[in-house]
């Protein structure tokens, strides 16, 4: 599974195709600092928690968006070139 928040909306791609779309976007320049907080495998919804039971493996970030040629050569197993 990857998911992708960029400048031109989100992508959802599951086993290397994508599969859905929307054109929203986010600025994180307008939410202000350390109010922001990461968690995989949690959402917070309603004032709850939820947690994923199942397992997170070969989880990778990137502080950009990949291409559809990227995703599927992660996808086929392979690595990407570093970018300097």
């Amino acid at each position: 599974i990857v998911g992708m928040l960029g400048s031109q909306g989100m992508k959802l791609y599951v086993d290397g195709a994508l599969i859905g779309t929307d054109p929203s976007t986010l600025s994180f320049s307008s939410i202000p600092a350390g109010t922001l907080y990461h968690y995989l495998g949690r959402i917070i919804y309603n004032d709850a928690y939820y947690y994923f039971t199942g397992l997170e493996d070969s989880v990778r970030i990137y502080n950009r968006v990949l291409t559809a040629a990227e995703i599927a050569v992660l996808y086929a197993g392979g690595r990407l070139a570093p970018v300097r």
